[in-house]
């Protein structure tokens, strides 16, 4: 995986319960602990106070989190699903952790994928070509300088993580920053 990131995604729905769905024909294993669960079709998750409680067909187990990702140790093509909610497909590795209230999603991905994703998720459906450029480049450039970025909005704009690197300058400024 070239420059890969870590992002924290569909935390919006603090989602209490997810489905993670292999794609059709491409691997995807899951791993807790020293026990691994291929996963052909589905795999249900859900919070259990402290746990994740993991359904895998008829197969049922409390786990301390989950890690997936192709088999090999590299990225997988999946879906994340919060029933009810929404539904997503990404491409690389993704680790689930118990938090009091909800699961907290993390996928590992390609800076040029999570380049991507955002230029999708941020512009309209008929953006001109230059201010998907814009984006993209505002994507790339300045959001990995935090090392990561922001592990739990659904949607992280560019712009915002433009004012995450440059220092507040009055009161007003700082408190328009994003927490």
């Amino acid at each position: 995986m070239n420059d890969p990131i870590r992002v924290g995604v569909l935390g919006l729905f603090h989602p209490r319960q997810i489905v993670l769905s292999a794609t059709p024909g491409k691997p995807l294993e899951c791993m807790s602990a020293d026990k691994r669960w291929p996963v052909e079709d589905r795999l249900e998750l859900q919070l259990a106070e402290t746990s994740i409680r993991m359904l895998l067909g008829t197969h049922t187990s409390l786990v301390a989190s989950i890690t997936c990702n192709d088999s090999q140790g590299g990225q997988a093509e999946f879906t994340v699903t919060v029933p009810g909610k929404i539904s997503r497909r990404y491409v690389g590795k993704v680790e689930i952790k118990p938090q009091p209230r909800e699961l907290i999603i993390v996928i590992e991905m390609d800076l040029e994928i999570a380049v991507a994703s955002v230029v999708e998720a941020e512009s309209p459906p008929h953006a001109p070509l230059e201010a998907l450029k814009a984006q993209a480049v505002a994507a790339r450039h300045l959001c990995p300088r935090t090392g990561a970025m922001r592990p739990l909005p659904l949607r992280v704009k560019p712009v915002a993580c433009a004012r995450r690197q440059r220092p507040a300058k009055t009161r007003a400024d700082q408190l328009s920053l994003p927490a």
